[in-house]
């Protein structure tokens, strides 16, 4: 908790929630990524209660081996009641991002390692497609930081056709960048799109 949400997924939180700085000088991005975290509704007892998930991780199998859980990580065992996984659902109090629920997760040993910002958009209200939409197929932006950089973006599309009834589809465009070795001798990201 204190060191990844506090230290690191509040800096990408507010580098993604911030208004555009007036220029991109050390001062103004900080400016605007403390407005960020001034707007940051405080959590009561109660909303720590509803709104927070927390944990550690237990023995197990990782790549077909056995791992002891975090408590048993050192000889003898030890007592703890650090988090090893932590999950929240914070909100910001301002004309943007006001009634948007942003969901914040972290944990190790987890089934795989990655970081990314899910942006998922609000779901068409609309009846003309209300049979095919289901509760959770909003359109998404997906940011991947690491460990393979790029932008997904996953929207309900409709199937190529003359089809009267307008049937739809997912579909994702990749906006990955992968290394391009050029003929010279340094490495060049570009962007390569493609339709799954």
């Amino acid at each position: 908790m204190r060191d990844m949400i506090q230290n690191h997924l509040l800096q990408v939180l507010c580098l993604v929630c911030m208004e555009p700085p007036i220029n991109l000088d050390a001062d103004s991005v900080r400016m605007e990524k403390l407005k960020i975290l001034r707007c940051l509704k405080p959590m009561s007892d109660q909303d720590i209660e509803n709104n927070t998930v927390r944990g550690q991780y237990r023995n197990g199998a990782v790549g077909g081996k056995s791992v002891p859980g975090y408590l048993e990580e050192e000889e003898g065992g030890r007592e703890s009641f650090t988090e090893t996984f932590v999950a929240l659902k914070a909100e910001i109090n301002n004309w943007r991002w006001s009634g948007t629920p942003i969901y914040i997760r972290t944990g190790k040993r987890l089934d795989r390692r990655h970081s990314e910002i899910v942006i998922q958009f609000k779901q068409n209200r609309t009846n003309l497609f209300a049979d095919q939409l289901t509760q959770n197929c909003a359109n998404q932006l997906i940011i991947h930081l690491q460990p393979d950089e790029g932008i997904y973006l996953r929207v309900k599309n409709k199937k190529a056709g003359l089809d009267a009834r307008v049937p739809l589809e997912d579909r994702s465009m990749d906006l990955s960048f992968l290394p391009i070795m050029p003929k010279a001798k340094s490495t060049t990201l570009i962007p390569v799109f493609c339709l799954m």
